[in-house]
């Protein structure tokens, strides 16, 4: 199957297009997929992130393993603003120390963001993995970027 790479959807050619739509129609939702995953708890990280981390659980709540992770991205959104003045843990590697830092000073970038919702992710059993790459800028030209990606 081809795919668009404006869209990232499938390429469906003009004569097929009503089959595809109705194709698409009978796609499982992310939510439904989300909601119905097997998880495996990791909690595998350094006790000062795992506190900072159990703490925005806690607050997020959530019935189904969707709604918490929604909850953990809603709480990053709302709780933290993009910064360079970040706060350092010392042990557990990048991706702890990026997520400890947005967690405890609630100021970072898209490495910070990514890799605390990644480890929140990771905690409710998701699996969740940091990607980088470039992205878009304003101004034209392309810069670095970090995002989280979770297999579902």
């Amino acid at each position: 199957m081809a795919y668009s790479l404006r869209t990232g959807q499938p390429f469906v050619p003009e004569a097929n297009a009503q089959q595809a739509y109705q194709n698409q129609l009978k796609l499982t939702s992310a939510q439904a997929r989300l909601g119905n995953a097997t998880l495996t708890p990791d909690r595998n990280w350094p006790e000062p992130l795992l506190t900072l981390a159990d703490q925005v659980l806690a607050q997020v709540g959530g019935s189904t393993p969707y709604e918490t992770l929604l909850g953990c991205y809603d709480w990053l959104i709302q709780n933290c603003s993009y910064g360079h003045d970040t706060v350092q843990m010392g042990e557990g590697g990048r991706i702890a120390e990026d997520a400890y830092s947005i967690l405890a000073g609630r100021v970072g970038v898209c490495d910070n963001y990514s890799a605390a919702f990644a480890v929140m992710a990771r905690m409710l059993g998701f699996d969740a993995r940091l990607q980088n790459g470039q992205t878009h800028r304003a101004a034209g030209g392309y810069t670095g970027h970090a995002w989280c990606v979770i297999n579902i």
